[in-house]
């Protein structure tokens, strides 16, 4: 009779292993149908002058042992009670797969309202899916090259902050391995490193739904924190009006039980593209706005949607190009003042503008409202409002508070 194996059971993935008969049994990509549970089952042994990968098939967790274990009995390890150990294995698989995620008695949790239930403050929530969709050609791979970065580095900006290094994975459905290598070596060198930071890139070609099983194995082999998506409309594969493509992408995201970044693209009238399945089925949204200068581009990230808190305030960053004494490309990367270009200032909250301009000079409402192009009443609300940013000066005229003297 075989010992007690150790069981872990993880994303789907299950692991047993007989320390003292120096065997190991894995279990994954489980399916069901009618009356048979089938399971991909990996043996391997640690045993010294035996080839570690004894046998792998797939097998009916639910069917007679006797094939697999006639199988195991002609091998160097034959001698192993090895009815016991397959009766173990698929015992302990099929009940922990049928009895699906434990239950929790919620209402006495302990509250998480800090930033540690952020993987990057404040763009993605962790075990959470967030959409950032803008324009082509504004920057968005370049949003998701640096967010990886400074996940995994642990690297801290001022416009964007882990909480804690964590392991990235890179699913690149556009670009290519030099692509990405290449930028992630600029913004190393725009950090100051002299050696990039490394994180795991995958070469898409399958949809996430039908590579769920291969990036769940990924997520907890490599111990991933972060998956990056670039981008959504591969990632999908099919209609990206069809709600049963999205729901399958989105689900098949949520068995990872990490957080996603997800990059995709804007339709002609300036929303995401595709069903609103997408904005439903993501936990938080940002719209992208770019405008580029020379050597330099210039990004705003709009929150659009949150369904844990508040909306967050507009993050901008400056990325400038440039090349090192050794003709390298390096990306610094700085805090972008958004009210400096049209294409993102018409983004800025209405508040913004207005202060921005009477930071240039005193205007009436009327002047202030044909200048933002928005209703005088809206523009006079708000100076009515804001007594804390705005004056009232002699004349109908506003201003903002004169600095305040240490």
């Amino acid at each position: 009779m075989a010992t007690t194996p150790t069981f872990k059971a993880e994303n789907g993935i299950y692991r047993l292993e007989w320390k003292e008969e120096q065997v190991q049994i894995r279990i994954d990509r489980l399916l069901e149908e009618k009356d048979k549970i089938t399971g991909e089952v990996t043996i391997t042994t640690s045993a010294p002058s035996v080839g570690p990968h004894l046998l792998h098939q797939r097998i009916n967790l639910l069917a007679s042992r006797q094939p697999i274990v006639k199988t195991m009995e002609s091998t160097a390890l034959g001698a192993l009670d090895w009815y016991d150990m397959v009766e173990q294995a698929c015992l302990e698989v099929v009940d922990d797969y049928r009895e699906g995620e434990p239950l929790v008695k919620v209402g006495h949790l302990p509250p998480d309202t800090s930033e540690n239930n952020f993987v990057l403050w404040p763009l993605c929530r962790a075990g959470e899916p967030t959409v950032v969709y803008g324009e082509s050609g504004q920057g968005k791979s370049f949003v998701g090259v640096l967010a990886a970065a400074l996940v995994q580095s642990g690297t801290v900006t001022s416009m964007l902050m882990p909480y804690a290094p964590a392991n990235v994975l890179y699913l690149d459905y556009e670009a290519s391995p030099k692509e990405i290598d290449r930028r992630l070596h600029g913004f190393s060198r725009g950090f100051g490193k002299h050696e990039p930071t490394e994180f795991i890139y995958r070469f898409g070609t399958q949809t996430v739904s039908h590579d769920s099983e291969a990036l769940r194995r990924i997520v907890v082999e490599q111990n991933i924190g972060l998956v990056v998506i670039d981008s959504l409309s591969m990632a999908v594969g099919g209609d990206l009006v069809d709600p049963h493509a999205i729901i399958a992408c989105f689900r098949a995201l949520r068995t990872l039980k990490v957080a996603s970044l997800i990059i995709h693209h804007e339709n002609r009238q300036g929303g995401y593209y595709g069903s609103a399945y997408i904005l439903a089925q993501t936990r938080s949204a940002w719209e992208l706005k770019g405008a580029k200068e020379d050597n330099d581009m210039t990004i705003g990230l709009f929150h659009r949607k949150s369904n844990n808190g508040r909306l967050m305030e507009p993050i901008g960053i400056r990325f400038a190009f440039d090349r090192d004494e050794n003709d390298e490309e390096s990306i610094d990367i700085s805090k972008g003042d958004l009210l400096q270009f049209e294409s993102t200032a018409q983004s800025m909250p209405l508040v913004e503008r207005m202060k921005d301009l009477l930071e240039h000079g005193s205007r009436r409402p009327d002047e202030l409202a044909a200048e933002l192009g928005e209703k005088e009443a809206t523009v006079r609300y708000h100076l009515y409002r804001r007594t804390d940013l705005f004056v009232s000066l002699p004349g109908g005229i506003y201003s903002v508070p004169p600095p305040k003297k240490d």
